[in-house]
């Protein structure tokens, strides 16, 4: 909850004690391992995770059996398959742990509530929702840029906790990379 808290001010925002105890009485603590799906792909997305540490990211597996990661989370994000929590179907991809992680489930009714009628916790949720459709703007122009240096630069402006995660390249890589700059 601390780092919700922590999150909001980023807005001016503060929880009153009854705003608090609310919020409270929906949460479901999470603590999961790396490699964990933390929600599932055949499962109707009915809940929201706030991440407070670690890295999550959608997964998506492919008939063949190939899998692809759509988008990282890291701590103060929300996630969730909005598609399969909005339309009631089936969700395209898993939600999982890349690394040890932590944070809180919401059921996604308290959430829709919120969102549309709550005040200070329905005002950050949809800051964060503009928050969101923004970067889903930006990270669809990295992945359509074709480009790996633009992917790269993307991941570092805005996935640090990833690509410090990461294995590291090799000073080829680096020195071949500085060279372009």
């Amino acid at each position: 909850m601390e780092h919700l808290e922590q999150d909001m001010a980023r807005f001016g925002l503060t929880l009153d004690k009854a705003e608090q105890a609310k919020l409270r009485a929906q949460l479901t603590p999470l603590r999961s391992r790396a490699g964990t799906i933390l929600l599932n792909q055949t499962r109707v997305a009915d809940r929201l995770l706030f991440l407070a540490d670690g890295i999550a990211a959608s997964q998506q597996t492919w008939s063949d059996g190939r899998t692809s990661i759509a988008r990282f989370f890291e701590s103060g994000d929300l996630c969730t398959n909005v598609s399969s929590a909005w339309t009631g179907e089936l969700g395209s991809d898993d939600l999982i742990a890349i690394t040890d992680l932590g944070g809180f489930y919401l059921p996604l009714a308290f959430f829709e509530a919120e969102y549309l009628y709550g005040g200070t916790l329905g005002t950050y949720l949809r800051y964060r929702m503009m928050e969101a459709h923004l970067f889903s703007k930006e990270l669809a122009c990295a992945k359509t840029a074709n480009d790996t240096e633009v992917v790269y630069q993307f991941l570092r402006t805005h996935h640090r906790g990833v690509l410090d995660f990461a294995p590291k390249r090799s000073q080829k890589d680096q020195s071949a990379m500085s060279a372009r700059h």
